[in-house]
């Protein structure tokens, strides 16, 4: 019962990213991936502020070779630039192409619709314990594999 829960969890994911990506974000000549997406997304809700690799990997949990691969390959598709941090020279400010801007309002769009499909006949206190689930098991994974990497330093 419990593995079950999962593969429902990995099937709505697949779900939601096919009803995205198959249907909706076909305007522009690359699809970005959901990673993009969600950097897109950060990156658009925090143009007041200058957004380096490091609070990317701060606010989504993801290592710094990740994020280095996903902003490579965002740089390669010219969704955004890199410029030297006037303050440190070691690091660099991303900035989102004008063009994935207007896109991004399009993503929004999507996801308030998808929101809307997805959650229709569902109450807001089974979405409010169903997050508090989803929220422990993260919190679970993220203390075994912070278990699992102190054991390792420890073996080193």
């Amino acid at each position: 019962m419990k593995s079950e829960v999962l593969f429902n969890i990995k099937e709505l994911h697949h779900l939601i990213g096919k009803e995205m990506f198959n249907k909706h974000i076909n305007s522009s000549k690359y699809k970005p991936s959901s990673t993009q997406i969600r950097f897109i997304d950060y990156l658009c809700k925090h143009n007041d502020k200058e957004i380096m690799g490091c609070d990317l990997e701060k606010e989504f949990n993801l290592s710094r070779a990740t994020v280095s691969d996903v902003l490579n390959t965002m740089e390669k598709h010219k969704i955004i630039i890199r410029k030297v941090n006037n303050t440190d020279s070691r690091s660099k400010i991303i900035i989102l192409n004008e063009e994935y801007k207007k896109i991004h309002k399009k993503i929004n769009k999507e996801i308030k619709k998808i929101n809307e499909i997805v959650f229709k006949n569902i109450e807001d206190n089974e979405i409010k314990e169903f997050n508090n689930i989803l929220n422990k098991m993260k919190n679970n994974l993220y203390l075994y594999q912070k278990e699992r990497n102190d054991d390792n330093d420890k073996n080193v």
